[in-house]
């Protein structure tokens, strides 16, 4: 899963997972890997759960990928909120 990919083979336009839109369902994307040609789409757009970017099955990630199985932005944004939380308490 990852948080963000480009919307070009280029990477100059990135687009964040949770400012994808319905009309984004359909396309393809590309993996923030320069070295990794993994074509991404879009899932949970609507709104169940947070959106985040996959791979094709056809096009998937080169072996080492860091995006392949990436949760580093989930896992951040989800120590984020736990350390205000926290805060709070206080």
């Amino acid at each position: 899963m990852a948080e963000y990919a480009y919307r070009d083979k280029d990477r100059k336009e990135r687009l964040y997972a949770a400012d994808a839109v319905e009309e984004d369902r359909d396309k393809v994307f590309y993996c923030p890997n320069k070295l990794c040609g993994a074509k991404l789409i879009i899932c949970s757009v609507d709104g169940s759960k947070d959106a985040y970017f996959r791979a094709l099955g056809s096009c998937g990630h080169v072996a080492g990928c860091s995006f392949a199985e990436s949760t580093v932005g989930f896992d951040l944004k989800k120590r984020m909120m736990n350390q205000v939380l926290i805060f709070d308490q206080f």
